[in-house]
């Protein structure tokens, strides 16, 4: 097991836990659906931009959203190009530099406080001082951390209810897997409208009569979102983002105790305080997705 890839990948969780705890606090509070508060909406739906679930085609660029709402165009194209000149071993010395800048610079955000932030009084008269082109990159920025947010919110709720992951999935229906189809709707609907094919293959559901079809395609969009039945959701997540990186498997039952504690989903205020239950819970993980064996 590479050691900085397991180092990068928890560092990576304790970015993206919190925010994914502010939206699953929420969620949970609302009876399964993500009832999101009107000035994000407002944010995400502005005419022009491209539905988030668009990106589930583009998992590369998926993957890059925390970057770009940190970097600007021109220190992309500069990294870019340094990756492109650079031996393979600067390749990797240049990866795990990037990956710290972007750790640094999203460490400690939680959607909330981001939520909070547009506008409070401060943030609007910082908002004042910018120019149009300052005001237009730092939209630009906050598109990324909530697409990031979204994108990877239902990328690992599909991997925690199906198995497998949500672009995945996409392509499984791509390829005339109906079944998946129904699967994807279920875990996002704006797949609907944000990828061409579910919008081809609803349309043609109707000028060809298929009422099985639609009939099963109502069931997933009235069924409850994001995984509402699951108890432990912080802790699947964390088997769910182990397992898709390829590390869930490798690690002893004690270094997954220790890393569960040191992201805060192990311990007894979370119902999980000893190996027994914890060897459970990952148990049903395995049982639930069919991914790898129990243990």
């Amino acid at each position: 097991m590479n050691a900085n890839h397991l180092l990068t990948i928890v560092e990576f969780m304790k970015v993206l836990l919190p925010g994914i705890q502010d939206v699953i606090s929420d969620v949970e509070g609302d009876e399964g659906y993500l009832n999101l508060p009107e000035k994000f909406s407002d944010l995400l739906t502005r005419d022009g931009l491209p539905p988030w679930s668009s990106y589930y085609e583009q998992p590369e660029k998926m993957r890059g959203f925390v970057a770009r709402s940190i970097f600007s165009s021109e220190e992309l194209a500069q990294l870019e190009a340094e990756i492109k000149s650079s031996t393979p071993e600067g390749i990797q010395a240049l990866r795990l530099d990037i990956q710290k800048l972007v750790l640094d610079g999203t460490g400690g955000t939680h959607l909330e406080e981001i939520l909070d932030s547009i506008p409070p009084e401060q943030a609007a008269a910082m908002w004042a001082s910018m120019d149009s082109n300052e005001q237009t990159q730092a939209e630009i920025g906050l598109y990324f951390i909530f697409y990031s947010m979204l994108t990877q919110i239902h990328y690992y709720f599909a991997l925690i209810t199906y198995g497998k992951n949500i672009c995945d999935l996409i392509e499984e229906a791509k390829a005339g897997d109906d079944d998946s189809f129904y699967k994807v709707v279920r875990i996002d609907r704006t797949v609907l409208f944000g990828i061409p094919y579910f919008q081809k293959r609803l349309i043609r559901a109707q000028l060809g009569r298929e009422p099985e079809f639609l009939r099963k395609l109502s069931n997933a969009i009235k069924a409850k979102p994001l995984g509402s039945k699951y108890s432990h959701k912080m802790l699947m997540f964390v088997f769910a983002i182990l397992d898709d990186e390829g590390l869930l498997n490798e690690l002893h039952q004690e270094q997954l105790m220790d890393i569960c504690e040191e992201l805060g989903v192990y311990g007894h205020d979370y119902g999980v305080d000893d190996p027994a239950s914890l060897r459970k819970l990952l148990n049903k993980y395995k049982r639930n997705t069919r991914r790898q064996n129990q243990i």
